[in-house]
């Protein structure tokens, strides 16, 4: 990285001191479009490519693109962050249930809403991945008036098995889906560089009416990026990541059915992702494990956690987010919860 920094000094010393444009570096939404296009099959105008510091920016950014006097309606459950974005908006809000092929839309199709915002390639927090019969159904339900589909795809690159699901974007003919990423996951969190793809109506409506706005991501950062994605780096750190992180998943959900812990949890889990739900079988309530294996030095967060109301569907089900969890942290972990549970 070091090397692609001391390139871009080199090569982009103009363009470092002057603003870039409202949308970032045109070099940064090309690279961007190039990799969706080998990657995902997706076919994007660079010109619809707006980069951001982080999805917080592009949300407040869209929800004033589409209007304050919409509906919009969230998975349940979900991440709670997103909604009370909106919130601030004083957006009205609803929630829809999950269903193992995603979220309801027999439930979806009853409501008044305008947008629907989701995670179809691997939902936050259940996991679910939305089916493809359910992926048509939401772009006609979008079809039937002023309503847009709001696509977060923001751990699709680790998809461990068979080849990558198509994303709503990409099967929409209609001119209904916003898609949005983050290069969050996929390098570090640190880096706070994140994008979306307009609409065609929506970005002319940016351009004559938000263009105003500064960049949030400086110049160096974005062309940094796209070095490190035009020169071949980004592919093959994500193969990488995909091996190690699957060598890492595979390792920790063995090491758990191989321990004593095994007639007592069972593992829920798609090939897809960096994290997957494991639920414990125990007569103790949700919240005094949670208790018992934080007085150990173990944080748990159940999907519980994730509903804005009662938890209707999910019992003792806990979020593993393994990326960051080393070999020591598995024996420790195991010992906890056979502490607890056994």
């Amino acid at each position: 990285m070091i090397k692609i920094v001391h390139q871009v000094l080199n090569n982009c010393q103009d363009e470092l001191v002057h603003p870039s444009s409202s949308k970032g570096v045109l070099l940064l939404r090309q690279a961007i479009a190039k990799h969706l296009n080998d990657y995902r099959g997706m076919a994007v105008d660079p010109r619809q490519i707006i980069i951001g510091a982080g999805t917080e920016y592009l949300y407040t950014i869209l929800i004033q693109l589409l209007g304050i006097d919409k509906t919009a309606a969230f998975e349940e459950p979900s991440y709670s962050k997103i909604g009370k974005i909106y919130q601030q908006f004083h957006i009205k809000k609803i929630f829809i249930d999950m269903e193992n092929d995603g979220l309801s839309m027999s439930q979806l199709s009853k409501t008044d809403a305008d947008i629907v915002h989701l995670s179809p390639s691997h939902q936050f927090s259940t996991g679910a991945i939305l089916s493809i019969g359910k992926r048509y159904e939401l772009l006609s339900w979008a079809n039937q008036g002023n309503r847009y589909i709001i696509e977060v795809d923001y751990d699709s690159e680790f998809r461990f098995q068979g080849l990558p699901i198509p994303s709503l974007q990409e099967i929409d003919n209609l001119g209904k889906v916003i898609y949005i990423n983050t290069f969050s996951k996929s390098l570090t969190s640190t880096l706070r560089i994140s994008y979306m793809i307009l609409l065609p109506q929506l970005l002319e409506c940016f351009e004559k009416q938000l263009s105003f706005y500064n960049n949030t991501v400086s110049n160096l950062q974005q062309y940094t990026l796209a070095y490190f994605i035009n020169d071949g780096y980004f592919e093959k750190h994500l193969n990488r990541m995909r091996l190690f992180y699957q060598k890492k998943r595979d390792s920790l959900i063995q090491r758990l059915l191989d321990s004593p812990l095994k007639n007592h949890i069972s593992i829920h889990e798609e090939e897809f992702g960096l994290h997957f739900i494991m639920t414990i079988k125990s007569d103790l309530a949700e919240d005094d494990i949670c208790r018992q294996a934080l007085a150990n030095g173990l944080q748990m967060t159940a999907i519980s956690h994730y509903y804005p109301g009662e938890n209707k569907h999910f019992d003792k089900s806990f979020i593993v987010n393994y990326a960051n969890i080393s070999n020591q942290d598995i024996e420790s972990i195991i010992n906890i919860l056979s502490q607890i549970i056994l």
